[in-house]
């Protein structure tokens, strides 16, 4: 047996983690939107080789090694995604819901 785990962004209920245009272009030259990996599951997850303690342990240091290389930060003991911490207390335009 293994275990599933995965971090998910302790910001993904305020404001600033909606869907934004940034302001910028993107490679198309369309206006560029980003919203709270946790949004769209784009959290650092990983299986564990098993259930025991010491597997289970090991994934998580790689669960916060990759998180750490993608960009997500320890906030007051919370992880947060690069989205939210970039955004965060900025008054971004809401970009449009999918149709």
């Amino acid at each position: 047996m293994s275990v599933w785990m995965e971090l998910r962004c302790e910001q993904a209920s305020e404001d600033h983690a909606e869907r934004l245009y940034t302001g910028r272009k993107d490679a198309h030259g369309l206006d560029e939107t980003s919203e709270c990996w946790s949004h769209i599951n784009s959290g650092c997850g990983e299986t564990s080789g098993s259930a025991s303690q010491k597997s289970v342990i090991d994934n998580y240091k790689d669960i916060c090694q990759t998180a750490t290389a993608s960009g997500w930060k320890r906030v007051n003991g919370n992880w947060v995604c690069p989205h939210c911490l970039e955004f965060k207390g900025k008054n971004m335009p809401k970009a449009r819901k999918w149709a």
